[in-house]
């Protein structure tokens, strides 16, 4: 009797199986083929959400045809780029880059030429996929941004998109760049020489070699060594025996070494250790339902990742990396951290005095995101870093924070060299909203960089002070006919509120 039962029992769950295998199976079929696509219908729908009245569909459409790399959703991307929701926009040209079709090449060129604010949040989004779709008719283009734009950062991405285009003008166009006033644009231009070496560039990037700035001198000597050009080796050993910077010093004798055993080398060193990358890189993609749109947008970050609290203790052992490019992906990573933790913030804090600016700038980075005040003094005290990324978002990210004693450091940006970090600081100022830093951002509506004028015109007609249409109106008059414009629009919105 008893061997029955357990017979029938054990026939019981064979078959509750079977029949669970098969419901999973009919599941996954019904979302995707075989191939792993969506299966016509789904396309069919999620191509039709591109069209929706309801932004939040319509944005998740477009992450879903973008990571598809679905052909036909093409003409309703196009369309999309020039959405009067720049959520809708950003997201549209990012999936146009992602499909890498030629036919988004024109119509991405005229949307990146007729920006009424080169500081646009889009900018760098078109840089990028028009670099990843390749297409020469591009070059020209993101010339004009790199040589117009004053934003470090819209340089440097379409300088990387250059370099993915190529092109028989590019070596000319890197080597001019070494000599970029922009520290991020000089070491973009020499680690483009890794990806495309060129012996034509071999004395450039000798004189590169005595640069202020640490990362260019570094690329300069990653760059010599793929070229492998016998004539840096004298150079290359004077800094192997007399820099004082320990990494500085390692490079130039690992590139020393491959030149005169190899001639050449790969083009970068390997990491100290492939599965702290992998690690990174394993790392679920959040889906963008899972966020609100805004805030998806807010740091122009696509796609996003989610670090799940067994992720944490991981990501914070990378902070502590021999390898600065390991430290620095490990600081941004714990900015997306989809749980609180109390080790994460001090961690942070540390890595924002580390010697390196990538990591630095990481750390800033992701400081601004995870809401906590106890890092406030410490950006504060960043605001002074050497370096422009660093200072540019600890601007950014106490703008983010908040709170009264805010105020003053970030005005203070205002006077800084840079049009970046003055920029910034007008954003930074316009979140927090309060009567001395909106008197601070009128100030600036006399700098004599029209993208500032521009920003704060803007930031002043979303703050919505009716009070400040008779300031904006004598932007009307400006030499500059983006700033005439963008004024004429705030004004317009704030008229609205009357």
């Amino acid at each position: 009797m008893s061997s029955k039962v357990n017979k029938t029992i054990i026939i019981t769950i064979i078959l509750a199986l079977t029949a669970l295998a098969f419901a999973v199976f009919f599941i996954v079929k019904s979302r995707k083929n075989v191939n792993g696509d969506l299966p016509p219908e789904n396309k069919v729908s999620i191509i039709a959400d591109l069209e929706s009245s309801d932004i939040q569909k319509k944005c998740v459409a477009t992450v879903n045809v973008g990571r598809e790399k679905e052909q036909k959703a093409l003409p309703c991307l196009i369309k999309n780029i020039n959405d009067e929701n720049s959520n809708v926009a950003i997201l549209s040209v990012w999936a146009t880059g992602k499909i890498r079709d030629r036919r988004a090449v024109d119509p991405l060129i005229e949307l990146l030429e007729n920006q009424l604010d080169d500081n646009a949040d889009i900018i760098p989004f078109i840089a990028w996929a028009l670099g990843e779709i390749g297409d020469v008719r591009a070059f020209e283009s993101l010339m004009d941004l790199i040589e117009d734009s004053p934003d470090p950062g819209h340089r440097e991405t379409a300088l990387k998109a250059l370099v993915n285009i190529g092109g028989s003008d590019l070596t000319e166009v890197l080597i001019k760049l070494l000599k970029d006033r922009d520290e991020n644009v000089r070491a973009a231009s020499a680690q483009a020489f890794c990806l495309k070496p060129d012996k034509l560039a071999v004395d450039p990037l000798i004189n590169t070699l005595s640069d202020t700035h640490r990362m260019v001198r570094i690329n300069a000597i990653m760059a010599l060594s793929g070229i492998g050009s016998t004539r840096a080796l004298k150079y290359l050993k004077k800094i192997a025996r007399n820099s004082t910077d320990s990494d500085e010093r390692e490079k130039a004798r690992t590139a020393v070494r491959n030149i005169e055993i190899y001639g050449r080398r790969s083009m970068y060193r390997p990491p100290v250790n492939e599965s702290e990358y992998a690690f990174i890189e394993s790392l679920d993609i959040k889906k963008l339902e899972d966020y609100n749109i805004e805030d998806c947008m807010e740091f122009g970050e696509m796609p996003m990742y989610v670090v799940r609290e067994k992720d944490i203790d991981k990501l914070l052992e990378q902070l502590e990396s021999e390898d600065s490019d390991v430290q620095g992906r490990a600081a941004w990573m714990l900015g997306n951290a989809k749980k609180k933790d109390r080790r994460i913030v001090p961690a942070l804090i540390k890595s924002l005095k580390d010697k390196s600016s990538f990591v630095r700038h990481s750390a800033a980075t992701s400081l601004g995101k995870l809401n906590d005040r106890s890092a406030v003094p410490h950006l504060i005290e960043a605001l002074d870093d050497d370096v422009t990324s660093v200072r540019d978002d600890s601007t950014t990210a106490l703008g983010n924070l908040g709170g009264k004693e805010v105020v003053k450091p970030v005005i203070k940006m205002l006077d800084d060299d840079f049009v970046s970090i003055r920029i910034s600081a007008v954003v930074a100022l316009k979140r927090l909203n309060t009567p001395r830093s909106n008197k601070a951002i009128i100030r600036m509506l006399e700098d004599p960089e029209p993208s500032v004028r521009r920003t704060a015109a803007r930031s002043l007609g979303e703050i919505g002070e009716t009070s400040n249409i008779a300031v904006l109106e004598k932007l009307l008059t400006d030499h500059d006919k983006k700033v005439r414009i963008v004024a004429e629009n705030a004004i317009k919105k704030l008229k609205e509120k009357k």
